[in-house]
């Protein structure tokens, strides 16, 4: 929309909003009565050779600025236009009668027309901001369900999202799980919105509930599996692809699983870029279906990097994708960047190749394994010894 075009609705939707109170209103009505005397005087001046109806005007403006109030404008109009006509036509009684009738009728239908469409209007602005609240109301659930940046005992996580519309679906999700583990995962749900950020509202639940109560993804998908197949079963639109990972700070070995999603990419610290791939079907779609687990063994300076369709899929002007090679040859060369500048210099990479427009929400994921750092359950977070058991 040009500039012009966009002052012109400002201007009219500040119009069709006005409602002057107090001196404003009376000076308001001051100026219509004076309009109408106006409109009078043009009329009888100029005759028979003014075919327009002037006191369209005053009437228009009345029903704008005060709503049902401004219908008492159209008897001193009817009483002007029928002296206008007594003066400068030779009709009968009658002739002026329906005349005076059919101006009336034309006046009233306007109004209606006029008072109608407001009210609407206005409908339609009360419902928008209520919307607007609501989606304000997501947008703070869905930033304190998004865990910060965190520093493990050996690994560091860092991440980004940047939703195309107000909210999204994407997630992502981490955390220190008994001694030795961290459990994290990035997802995608079906869809944009407002349902897409309800459905990712219920899988950071889930994730909150089941993510600590076992160390493998398989295991834990299953159960998010059942829930949201149960959950939705009226609504087969429902589900999200994601992967899910645990690395045993330890061992060094990570293990993952994915259900439907993009495989990510394990960055070495000598730049060499290897996929993660893990076969299975995304989650919500049906209820019994196992996924496979597939593991890596990670060495300091390594970096797991996941993301969402927002990157991959990103599209330059000319309609050509961004593409996992493009990822993959960026990664390799960024392999001696801290994994901040990482983040920053994808999403920039990605922001320019679609210039500034993204057609899908955008979240990625950076764990690094830390060099030189040792493992030591006590300095872990919320460290426990037990695995709670499965619900029913």
């Amino acid at each position: 929309m040009s500039t012009a075009a966009s002052s012109t609705s400002r201007f009219l939707e500040g119009l069709f909003l006005l409602r002057p109170g107090g001196i404003a209103a009376r000076v308001m009505w001051a100026l219509l009565g004076l309009s109408l005397l106006a409109c009078a005087a043009l009329m009888i001046g100029t005759g028979p050779r003014l075919p327009l109806d002037l006191f369209f005007a005053p009437v228009l403006v009345a029903c704008i600025l005060f709503r049902r109030k401004g219908l008492w404008v159209i008897p001193p109009a009817l009483l002007l236009f029928h002296l206008c006509s007594l003066a400068g036509n030779r009709l009968s009684w009658s002739g002026l009668l329906v005349r005076d009738l059919l101006e009336l009728a034309e006046w009233l239908l306007l109004a209606g027309f006029i008072l109608v469409t407001l009210d609407r209007f206005e409908a339609v602005k009360r419902y928008q901001a209520r919307v607007n609240r609501d989606i304000g109301m997501a947008r703070t659930l869905q930033s304190a369900l998004v865990p910060p940046d965190y520093d493990f005992g050996r690994v560091r996580i860092q991440a980004l999202m940047r939703q195309c519309q107000a909210i999204g679906g994407d997630f992502y999700y981490f955390r220190p799980f008994q001694e030795k583990y961290v459990v994290f995962c990035l997802g995608d749900t079906m869809g944009k919105g407002i349902s897409a950020s309800m459905l990712m509202a219920i899988l950071m639940g889930f994730f909150f509930e089941w993510g600590k109560r076992s160390p493998s993804p398989a295991v834990v998908l299953g159960r998010l599996n059942r829930r949201l197949v149960r959950l939705c079963a009226e609504d087969t639109t429902w589900f999200a692809t994601l992967f899910y990972g645990v690395f045993d700070e330890e061992s060094s070995v990570l293990t993952f699983a994915s259900g439907g999603h993009h495989a990510g990419l394990l960055l070495r610290a000598s730049g060499q870029v290897e996929p993660l791939r893990a076969e299975g079907l995304p989650v919500g779609v049906f209820e019994d279906i196992t996924w496979a687990e597939s593991q890596k063994v990670l060495e300091p300076g390594d970096r797991v990097v996941l993301f969402t369709d927002g990157l991959v899929e990103a599209r330059s002007a000319s309609g050509e994708l961004f593409g996992m090679e493009r990822l993959e040859r960026m990664l390799s060369r960024l392999a001696g960047a801290t994994s901040e500048e990482l983040l920053r210099r994808l999403e920039e990479a990605v922001m320019g190749y679609s210039e500034g427009v993204l057609g899908d929400d955008l979240a990625i994921l950076v764990l690094e394994v830390k060099p030189g750092a040792s493992w030591e359950p006590s300095n872990r977070p919320f460290a426990s010894r037990r695995s709670d058991p499965e619900p029913r």
